[in-house]
């Protein structure tokens, strides 16, 4: 897979030093977008500090470089992240199945029925299983 990364103008946090003015910090927003496929795409910001190795006599190639670097390391020590499945509910009311599997009085005939309190009972499944690795 060919690779293509864009860095979008940087910018700079400076402070005062034992030595005169510092560098901080070197903020640099970044794209890297699959040459194959453009829908494939990274982006996101790296920010470079004092421990990077950053200096007044750099130019941007040197901070690219070393956002670069910083980018390879980030993403090889990262974790793949799977969140839970999602517990899978049934709501299906046995009741209403039967009703609709048998024959349906007329309304009128349920409405001069005595009024007696019905109950009925929802059932609710979860899939608990949990995928295995390889899977």
């Amino acid at each position: 897979m060919t690779a293509t990364v864009n860095f979008e103008s940087p910018q700079l946090k400076v402070d005062n030093g034992t030595n005169g003015i510092e560098i901080s910090q070197v903020i640099l927003p970044y794209s890297i977008r699959n040459a194959e496929d453009s829908s494939q795409y990274l982006g996101g910001q790296t920010v470079l500090t004092q421990e990077d190795g950053i200096a007044l006599t750099d130019n941007t190639a040197d901070w690219y470089k070393k956002a670069l670097v910083k980018i390879k390391d980030m993403v090889a020590a990262s974790e793949i992240y799977t969140p839970d499945v999602a517990p899978v509910v049934d709501t299906t009311d046995v009741s209403t199945e039967e009703a609709q599997s048998t024959d349906v009085e007329p309304l009128a005939q349920v409405a001069d029925a005595p009024n007696v309190a019905q109950t009925t009972q929802d059932t609710t499944t979860y899939d608990v299983t949990t995928p295995t690795q390889g899977e």
